[in-house]
This record gives C-alpha cells, sequence and structure tokens, in this order.
C-alpha cells in the first residue's frame, strides 16, 4: 500500500531513482538528472559525491564506484542493504550474516566485505558520517575484530542510494577505508505518507519473511522545518541445513584415502565425522602418553593404542570384531565409521555425526527499527539538522554443535572426576548399563581372554583399582536441546548537526559541524554445560532401596545417563546444563567540523578546497555473566568466560584540493578537460599513535564522452579494541600441522619442513589431529600493535559515446598492497612459523606449541601481531543502458563484471 506524496516531491524521488540505477557500478562520471529523462529546465546543482567534501557539478568520482539505490533493493525483494550489496560482484562473502548464522555472540549480524579483503576493512558512513559499530570485542565475535556496521540496523525506507568508492577514502573519512568506503545516503526532506506490507515466500518453503514499512513526513512553521518518522517491522524464520536437499546431503573435500593419488582432495558425499555420534561410540583403550587417564602400558605385551578411539584401533569391539555403539535403548550395536579418507576424523557415510545436521542455512530474525529525522532552517543560511536512531534486532540459531566429550576435544588436563571435552568414564557396574551392554562391552574389555574384564581404573587416586571402566566418545545433543543460541541487540544514536553558508567577499564557503553519540548494546544466551556437575552426574549407583542415584555426595546431583540419544532424565539434564549469557557494550563519541569552498579561479575553474577536523572516542566491554566468569563450563556457542574492556580516541585533521586544469569551454585539441585531486589526513591514535593517509589522482577526457581516471592512495586501519586489549582467552580451533603425512613434503621448503619434523621425533606416516578436530588455544590481544597501512592505485575509463548518451561502460582496474596487516597468528601460521624455520627448535613460534609425547599438538598459544601482507588486484567492469519509454516507463540493462587476479 502507499499513500500520497507531493507532486514536487515525486519528480525528485523519480529523477534520483532513474540516475541511481544508471549510475550503477561504478558509472558516476558527470551524469546530470537531464541526461536521464528529467525536465529540460531543472537547474543541475552541485552535490558533494562519495570520496569528496568539494562541492561540484556532476556524479564524477576519481576511484571506481558502486551505486545502488532503494528501488533496486526493493526490486529484488531485498529488506536489508547489507544483502543488497552482497549480490553485487565486487562484495565478497560477507563475514558475518544470517545465511549460514551459526551460534555466537551477535549470531546473524550482517557486515559485508568489499572486494574480499575483510569486512574490517571497509568504512560504512551515514550520509558521509561515522555510524556506532556492532561488532563485540571478544573471540566469540560475529566477525573479525574491528569497528563494523551492522546493516540490519539501516533502515530500507528511508535510503536513497548506496555509493561505495573503491580505495581513496581514509583521506577524506579516516581510518579503516582500505578496501572502500559505504556511503549510505539517507533522504533529506520528505512530505507526505508512504507504507509497505509484504509477505516473502521461499519456492521450497520456510524463510517467510514478513515486513511492514511506514514513513510519514510532515513541513511545518511555514516549510522551514521538516520532520520525518520511519516504523519498520521485520520478521522472518530461519532454515536449517536439512530443509534443503543441496545441504542436507553435506558435500566437503577431503583427502583421499589412496596414498597414491593424482588428486589432493577428493569430493566426499555424505560427510560425517567417523568417530563419534549422538548416541555413543564406545572406547575399550583409554589415553596414553598424555596422563590423561590411568590405564595398561600394555596388553598382551603390545602398547595400548594412544588416542584410544575407534580410528586407530581403540574402539571397543564385539565378538564379531565389529566397532561399537549405543543405540537409543541403550543397547551395544555395531558402529560404522564410514569409507575411509585420508583424514583421521571425517569418512563418508557409516554412523558417525554429520555436520550438516548442527548448522543453520539461516537463522530466525526480527528487526524492528524506528527513526526520527529532523531539518530546520534557523536563517537563510544556516541548517540544523536532528537524527534518533533506534534498532532492535534478534536472532535465534535453530540448530547448533552440542557439547562433545570424544577423544578430539579433550584439554589435556582432565582427570576420571573432572571431565571437560575428553571423553566420559563409564563405571561397567553403572546401573544405567543394562545386561545385554554388559556383557558386550565386558568380553570387548576381557583382553586376555581369562574371562575377566580387565581395564581397571583408580577413582578415589588411592593407587588400587577400583572398577572395570570403558569410555563413550558422544555429542551430547540430549542435553543440549539442539543448543540455540538467542542474540538480542538494541542500538540508540542521535546525531545534532549545524550547517550553512558563509560569504566572505565574492565567495561563499560551506561549514558544517557534528556530533553523534552511538551506543550497541548486546546480549547472546546460550545453554552450557557444567564440567563439575556433569562429571557427578556420570558415576550412577544403587542405594538401598534400589533407587538410582549419583556416588557423589551433593544432595541436588541427579544421576546422568547418556548411553544413546535421549536417554538422559529431564531433572538430569537440568543439573548438568543451564543458561549463560555475555554482554557487549560498544559507546561512540564523534564530533565533526568541515569547510569547503572555493579558493581563485584557473583558466579550467575555480579550485575548489575542504578543510576539516574530526574527534573520536570508541570504547567497548564485553561481560560474561558469573556462570561464564567461573571457568567451569562448556560450550560451543560462548567460549569465553574473560570480560574484556577497552577504549582509544582519535584526532585527526584533513585537507582537499580539486584543481580544474582545462575545462571543455577552453576547446584545447585532446583535452576536453583534466581534473587533479587530492587530499591528506593526519590522524593521531591514543594507542596506535600517528599516520598519514593520502590520495592523488586526475581525470582526464581528450574528448567528449570518454574518460579517463586515476588515483594513488595510502590508507591505514588502526588496531581494534579486541586486537589491542583482548586479554589471554582459551578457545579451540583447528590447524594444518606441517607433519602430518598430507603436508609433510609440501610447502616452500619442503626438505626444512621434512627434517624439523623428524627432529621434533615424530614418525610418518603421522595424522595429526588438529588438522579435522579442534584443539586448545588460547589467544590475547597486544597493545603495542601499528596501524596497517595499504599503498593502492586504480586507473580505468568512462565512456559515453556522444552519439548513444544513454549507454555507459566503465572498466577499472585496481590495485592494493597491504602491509603490516594486523593477523591473529592462528595454529596454522604459528605450526608453519616453526617447523618450516631454518632456526628450529629455537625459532619464537616453537615456544608457542605443545606436542605430547606422541606428537599429537595439545596446545598453541596465538595472538595478533602485524604480520600479514595481502596483495590484491581485480578488474571491475560495467554497462549500462537506458531508454526513456515515455508513458511505459524506461528501460534499463545493466551487466556487472569483477575479475580477480
Amino acid at each position: 500500500m502507499s499513500g500520497t506524496i507531493p507532486r514536487h516531491k515525486r519528480k525528485l524521488c523519480a529523477s534520483t531513482a532513474v540516475f541511481a540505477l544508471l549510475a550503477q557500478m561504478g558509472t558516476l562520471s558527470e551524469v546530470s538528472a537531464q541526461d536521464v529523462g528529467a525536465e529540460a529546465d531543472t537547474e543541475f546543482e552541485e552535490v558533494v559525491v562519495t570520496g569528496s567534501r568539494i562541492k561540484r557539478q556532476g556524479f564524477d568520482t576519481l576511484q571506481p564506484a558502486i551505486v545502488m539505490d532503494r528501488e533496486a533493493m526493493e526490486s529484488r525483494g531485498l529488506s536489508n542493504v547489507g544483502d543488497a550489496l552482497t549480490e553485487l560482484p565486487a562484495f565478497g562473502n560477507p563475514s558475518s550474516s544470517a545465511q549460514g548464522g551459526q551460534a555466537g555472540v551477535g549470531a546473524g549480524q550482517t557486515f559485508v566485505n568489499f572486494l574480499g579483503l575483510g569486512s574490517q576493512r571497509s568504512l560504512t558512513l551515514v550520509n558521509g558520517k561515522r555510524f556506532v559499530p556492532a561488532n563485540t570485542p571478544s573471540i566469540d565475535g560475529a566477525g573479525s575484530p574491528g569497528l563494523q556496521v551492522d546493516m540490519n540496523t539501516i533502515p530500507t525506507a528511508l535510503i536513497e542510494r548506496v555509493e561505495t568508492i573503491a580505495t581513496g577514502g581514509a583521506p577524506i573519512y579516516g581510518t579503516d577505508a582500505i578496501a572502500g568506503t559505504i556511503n549510505i545516503i539517507m533522504k533529506e526532506d520528505f512530505e507526505g505518507f508512504a507504507g509497505m506490507a509484504k509477505v516473502d515466500a521461499t519456492e521450497h518453503g520456510g524463510a517467510t519473511q514478513y515486513q511492514v514499512q511506514a514513513t510519514y513526513g510532515i513541513n511545518f512553521h511555514n516549510d522551514r522545518g521538516n520532520l520525518v518518522v520511519s516504523v519498520d517491522h521485520n520478521q522472518r524464520g530461519g532454515l536449517s541445513t536439512s530443509d534443503r536437499d543441496a545441504s542436507s546431503e553435506y558435500l566437503s573435500f577431503e583427502a583421499p584415502a589412496d596414498a597414491s593419488s593424482p588428486f589432493s582432495q577428493i569430493l566426499l558425499r555424505d560427510s560425517r565425522v567417523g568417530l563419534t555420534n549422538f548416541n555413543g561410540v564406545i572406547i575399550g583403550v583409554p589415553f596414553q602418553g598424555s596422563g590423561n587417564f590411568p590405564g595398561p602400558e600394555s596388553i598382551n605385551g603390545k602398547p595400548a593404542v594412544p588416542f584410544g578411539f575407534n580410528l586407530l584401533g581403540g574402539g571397543l569391539r564385539d565378538a564379531d570384531g565389529n566397532l561399537t555403539q549405543f543405540d537409543t535403548n541403550g543397547n551395544v550395536v555395531t558402529f560404522d565409521p564410514g569409507s575411509p579418507t585420508g583424514s583421521l576424523v571425517f569418512k563418508g557415510g557409516g554412523d558417525g555425526f554429520s555436520i550438516g545436521d548442527t548448522a543453520d542455512l539461516l537463522t530466525d530474525n526480527k528487526r524492528q527499527l524506528v527513526n526520527v529525522m529532523v531539518n530546520y532552517d534557523l536563517t537563510d543560511t544556516i541548517k540544523m539538522r536532528m537524527e534518533g536512531w533506534y534498532s532492535y534486532t534478534e536472532d535465534t540459531s535453530l540448530v547448533s554443535q552440542p557439547y562433545f566429550t570424544g577423544v578430539a576435544f579433550a584439554s589435556g588436563d582432565e582427570t576420571l572426576n573432572n571431565i571437560q571435552q575428553g571423553p566420559a568414564p563409564i563405571r561397567l557396574s553403572n546401573p544405567f548399563v543394562n545386561d545385554q551392554a554388559r556383557a558386550v562391552i565386558g568380553q570387548g574389555l576381557d583382553f586376555d581372554g581369562d574371562g575377566v574384564p580387565d581395564l581397571n581404573a583408580d577413582f578415589d587416586g588411592d593407587g588400587v583399582a577400583d572398577d572395570t571402566i570403558f569410555w563413550v566418545d558422544k555429542g551430547h545433543q540430549d542435553i543440549m536441546r539442539g543448543s540455540p543460541t538467542h542474540s538480542t541487540q538494541n542500538l540508540y544514536r542521535g546525531l545534532f548537526s549545524l550547517e550553512g553558508a558563509l560569504e566572505l567577499g565574492d565567495n561563499t564557503y560551506d561549514w558544517d559541524v557534528t556530533y553523534t553519540y552511538g551506543q550497541t548494546v548486546g546480549r547472546s544466551t546460550a545453554t552450557v554445560i557444567h564440567s563439575q556437575r556433569f562429571s557427578k552426574a556420570l558415576y550412577a549407583t544403587t542405594d538401598a532401596d534400589g533407587n538410582i542415584v549419583c556416588e557423589d555426595s551433593d544432595p541436588a546431583c541427579v544421576p546422568l545417563n547418556i548411553l544413546g540419544n535421549g536417554a538422559p532424565s529431564p531433572e538430569a539434564i537440568d543439573y548438568v546444563s543451564g543458561p549463560a549469557s555475555a554482554t557487549t557494550t560498544i559507546d561512540q563519541h564523534y564530533v565533526s567540523a568541515n569547510f569547503s569552498g572555493e579558493l581563485f579561479e584557473m583558466p579550467g575553474g575555480p579550485v575548489g578546497f575542504a578543510i576539516g577536523a574530526d574527534y573520536r572516542r570508541e570504547s567497548s566491554t564485553f561481560e560474561p555473566d558469573e556462570v561464564l566468569k567461573s571457568g567451569e563450563v562448556q560450550s560451543f556457542a560462548i567460549q569465553s568466560g574473560v570480560p574484556i574492556y577497552g577504549k582509544f580516541d582519535t584526532k585527526e585533521i584533513y585537507g582537499e584540493v580539486l584543481v580544474p586544469l582545462v575545462s571543455p569551454d577552453m576547446e584545447i585539441p585532446l583535452v576536453n578537460s583534466l581534473e587533479f585531486e587530492g587530499a591528506a589526513r593526519y590522524v593521531d591514535n591514543s594507542v596506535a599513535g600517528g599516520d598519514v593517509t593520502w590520495t592523488a589522482g586526475a581525470r582526464y577526457s581528450p574528448i567528449s564522452g570518454v574518460m579517463l581516471r586515476g588515483n594513488y592512495t595510502q590508507s591505514i586501519r588502526a588496531p581494534g579494541i579486541t586486537e589491542l586489549f583482548l586479554p589471554e582467552s582459551e578457545t579451540s580451533a583447528r590447524a594444518t600441522d606441517p607433519c602430518d603425512q598430507r603436508f609433510v613434503d609440501k610447502g616452500e621448503q619442503p626438505a626444512t619442513r621434512t627434517a624439523n619434523c623428524a627432529a621434533e621425533g615424530i614418525v610418518q606416516p603421522f595424522n595429526s589431529l588438529i588438522v579435522n578436530a579442534s584443539q586448545p588455544q588460547t589467544v590475547s590481544g597486544n597493545v603495542n600493535l601499528e596501524s596497517e597501512t595499504a599503498k593502492a592505485w586504480s586507473i580505468g575509463a568512462v565512456v559515453r559515446p556522444d552519439f548513444l548518451p544513454n549507454l555507459t561502460v566503465a572498466v577499472d582496474w585496481i590495485n592494493i598492497k597491504l602491509e603490516n596487516a594486523i593477523e591473529n597468528l592462528d595454529g596454522t601460521a604459528i605450526l608453519a612459523g616453526c617447523y618450516d624455520s631454518a632456526d628450529f627448535p629455537t625459532a619464537s613460534a616453537c615456544d608457542l606449541i605443545t606436542r605430547d609425547n606422541q606428537g599429537q599438538v595439545t596446545h598453541i598459544s596465538a595472538g595478533y601481531v602485524n604480520a600479514g601482507l595481502r596483495d590484491f588486484a581485480g578488474l571491475t567492469a560495467d554497462v549500462s543502458y537506458f531508454q526513456d519509454l515515455g508513458d511505459l516507463g524506461t528501460l534499463g540493462l545493466t551487466a556487472n563484471y569483477f575479475y580477480l587476479d
């Protein structure tokens, strides 16, 4: 539905919309409303384009540019500006979005990733001003550490257009604009009413979306003021991987089982973790070598299998030699690990669990936005602008990974009475073990054939074995109830701005002063397991009355049956698990002052300039609740229980100049027009220190309808609060182990790597667990970080033939060299830094790695350093053609191409 918009407002919206469509994907060179069918007597005024603060005629930019308007988003049925941008070729896979959203802090947040250089390296503005970020300062954050803006919080009803320029924005707007600057232009004035209600449904069902928008604008005080109020409610259902055939099959690439295969990776259908499942795989031989559990050093004269799970021969076998698992009724049945691959963990088919069963395609999402904007002419030359923003977003995951107790997830410091994520020990005398299971397991544990199980354990630490024991490797989906994570986010933002014109002599100068305050408060809640309660509840016995009770004296303890999926009682689940939450608070203060105008006349036109200063203060906190702070809980969704607080401020000044050397009026052969443009900014960051960023370039038109453009820019990105102030935090992650048999002869120096791994005592063929199963790691910030630096250049052409003015072709080559990049030296980088080094074992990276005496990586100490180097090169090419069809409307054709080198 729609209301009435006054005629002059409709004409303005229409001409802007047509222009924006014509200007899509970089077509921004000197296009005016008249060029695209506006009325001939419309006077085209000077405007400010993204990437510059100097007013000019025409929408020309020095850098490659992309423009998308609201109508283009609506025509695709998109209600989120982030989703709309991600559909453009120049935007890479988003670091976070509701698509594929996993459980964690900030699940469902949408951060866009321009040129694929990382969402933290694109600067998002609203009307040329900084916007309050939303990325949490935690290892559990949805995106890479930085000041990313959550696109969920931008109301599409008020968007006029979205302009994105590649590189070049840092000298004008400051830090973070390494890949580009995304400037969301909101409507300046609106009078009347506009409303919209829609329901979107997917072709295959699910993910139904409901949206209601209403915008009302009114002029007041003899049209000196304008008030706009907009509300937006959007709700969309989620999808799990099982809801679609393509994802429920769960395809992955794995190393082939045959070492002589000509392929390094093969496509695996129905990929499954072949060592555990949700029923419980039975392990008969305990850990050896890492001190986790007591057990025999040898069985029948043979060494006990280290990391004794089924794929290395440690799985408990029945009388026929089959590996075993529990069924849903607690009986012992055959376990099929699936068809082998070159991976220890991932197999094809079988009875293992599929990661696809624990992942979302789309999270449940709800958004509510309220915006109030006021423009008021205080005098004929001074205008006041006030804005009030509020957004509430809510995301709920459908499913996520459950809590695992298994060999692949063992922390290395567990005991029989403190199970964290290692395999769960069960007494053979446990009353939850039925007679069928007890007979099969007892037979499987009788290694010497004397009819008596051999594998005993000392529970009380007195040096005497107390009972026969076996281990269960299981994903506790039944305890976690699917482990949905619920995240809410409230964003508040206020803006007060004064802008005006100042006449000095014969010149008029523009000025503006702006203050904004923004705050983002996010809260994430997830189900966690209480490790000590879990350990107590595992050991069940019967009392004098035959009731199953806990051996532990804790009166609140409820015995836990983990033998089969769905076996635990609701009371036991409530005892060992519960909710935990963490709150993120981000505050931003921003003050900006700008002054621009013309300096003097040159033959090609007036020399334009802009100068200004900014002050910005960013602060963030991450506050886990007392449950997480205790350090006695386990969760995949919220791993960090470490509070974080950090802040920094920046003081910045900049200057910009536009020099028109030649204009068409001068009628110089082969030089229709020539302009030079340059800008520089000094940034004084209270933590990272001072940096200078600058850009310089030119636009050259040899003949009418052809423009060549090029620029060179040095830009920066200051370290974020997570990168600076993160305390040492426990997490877990996979990594590529250079000593694994699949990688030991790879790398730039394979001979060095092979020799160093052999010197480590690792005997080939060696299969490293960390390649496919997360292992403990610690991550910490670094207050000594410096700003990232990037050297970028672009060169291109825009062609609009005089004989076909509605056709525009734009082609640009972009090259970015990122140095001193802030990277979290993860396990893969640290392992390579050690074993590929000629200084092994004294290389500094080697001190960060812990291996057990079987060679398995048990811990890595990681952190943020200025260590990255990235080279980017790519081509953007865009073609657009528009034809006015009179009363029938406008025909538009566009083609966008992006080549990544």
